[in-house]
């Protein structure tokens, strides 16, 4: 296994595709049949019918080519970008719920296989009721605050279309269908109205993933949801937070270099080479004229300084003092 870290950026890549077109096609089989259901047309509907008749054969092969494990790997993500093209290509009550079944029913074969079902068994989850209940009534309660505080001309909020014994996939499809009205209604209004596009925004972004459950907004499926694992979306926020620290840390050490080579500027040519131990002596400019000598298992001695590195002291010297020279000419300047 690769563990470097390109290594494990292609296996979160490789996660993230497999878990989307998983979610993708749930939600497609939840979607009601419209007129022309399961008559795939078009390049991407050859490209998945293609690529689940060669699937079997690819894998099989691989697997006989001493368990050849990450080309496997590699096959399932292409046919989860394959299937993932075609979803993006049809609308999902025109999608062959059929085709789509055969492909996740390989997806399952080989992470089965794979030895992957146990680890995504204990990354299991249900959408649970309660919560999503819950998690509605807070999110109706807000839009509607947000709509009383900065009224849409001409809208009303619809009603949230659920009780205690409703199933929980209909209360899902009840607050996305509120959030797309008045969603919709929001980026209409002029000017658009922020404070409830915010509301919006924040169940889509952090209250429904933690549920399960992710939104799109953009493209043929806005307005639909998909189930999403709310353990692989915790650690992928816990990822995305451990980058952003990183991030900042590695601006404020850039930030500090910076600062200590300008403040390295500001000394003189003739003290720029004393505070290094590796010196030893000096002319009356400061440019070292000896320096250490070690050799291993022997005390420290002295010798005189390289002609080569002699030289780069002295560029460098002069560079300080053309550099400490323009500091002090932009200083007078200033005053």
């Amino acid at each position: 296994m690769d563990y470097s870290d390109e290594g494990m950026e292609r296996a979160i890549a490789l996660d993230r595709v497999l878990s989307n077109f998983r979610a993708s096609v749930q939600s497609v089989l939840r979607t009601p049949a419209s007129e022309g259901d399961a008559t795939p047309a078009g390049e991407e509907a050859s490209a998945l019918a293609g690529a689940i008749d060669a699937y079997e054969a690819k894998v099989d092969a691989l697997f006989r080519d001493d368990f050849d494990y990450p080309s496997v790997l590699l096959v399932l993500m292409d046919l989860a970008k394959t299937g993932n093209a075609y979803l993006t290509a049809t609308a999902p009550g025109q999608a062959d719920k059929a085709m789509l079944t055969q492909a996740v029913a390989h997806f399952d074969r080989t992470m089965d296989v794979l030895g992957l079902s146990a680890a995504q068994e204990a990354d299991k989850y249900t959408l649970e009721p309660a919560k999503i209940s819950s998690a509605a009534t807070a999110f109706h309660a807000d839009i509607a605050a947000a709509l009383e505080a900065s009224p849409i001309e001409g809208y009303t909020l619809p009603a949230l279309e659920m009780t205690e014994d409703t199933p929980v996939h209909d209360m899902v499809d009840a607050v996305v269908s509120v959030r797309q009205a008045v969603r919709e209604a929001a980026l209409a209004a002029t000017p658009k109205a922020k404070a409830v596009l915010a509301v919006c925004d924040a169940v889509r972004n952090h209250v429904l993933p933690e549920l399960g459950i992710r939104i799109e907004d953009s493209g043929k499926e806005a307005g639909t949801w998909k189930e999403a694992n709310p353990h692989v979306w915790a650690r992928e926020q816990r990822r995305q937070r451990e980058f952003e620290a990183a991030k900042k840390a590695a601006k404020a050490e850039a930030a500090l270099r910076k600062a200590e080579r300008e403040a390295a500027k500001c000394v003189p040519p003739q003290q720029m080479f004393r505070a290094d131990p590796k010196w030893t002596q000096f002319n009356e400019d400061g440019i070292p004229t000896h320096q250490v000598k070690k050799v291993e298992g022997e005390p420290d001695t002295e010798e005189v300084v390289p002609k080569s590195a002699a030289k780069k002291l002295l560029k460098q010297w002069k560079l300080r003092e053309k550099q400490l020279a323009k500091l002090q000419a932009k200083l007078n300047a200033n005053k």
